[in-house]
């Protein structure tokens, strides 16, 4: 069974405050399903590579908001289908 998100949107990158946005919510079961900690953390930067990110992780996600939101939405429906560590990162470079 598949994990589900809301659909990204470009105005979630500005947002403040209320509910927290998709895209940090794909981040936290990312670094979950990486392991936590600083496995977690190498994981989700190993997803986001797979998935086209292209800029360092001090990059913010909101000085690219049109980019971020077609990456985090394509790791959105990966993840709908797989939880497999290994399996999201091929389905990933697949879809780049």
């Amino acid at each position: 069974m598949g994990m589900n998100f809301e659909e990204v949107k470009e105005e979630d990158f500005m947002k403040i405050g209320g509910d927290k946005p998709p895209h940090l919510l794909i981040e936290a079961a990312l670094i979950k399903l990486g392991g936590d900690g600083v496995d977690g953390f190498e994981y989700k930067k190993q997803v986001l590579k797979a998935a086209g990110w292209k800029h360092h992780e001090l990059v913010s996600y909101t000085s690219k908001a049109k980019e971020a939101t077609l990456i985090f939405n394509k790791i959105r429906s990966v993840l709908e289908k797989t939880q497999d560590k290994e399996k999201l990162i091929e389905e990933l470079g697949t879809l780049s």
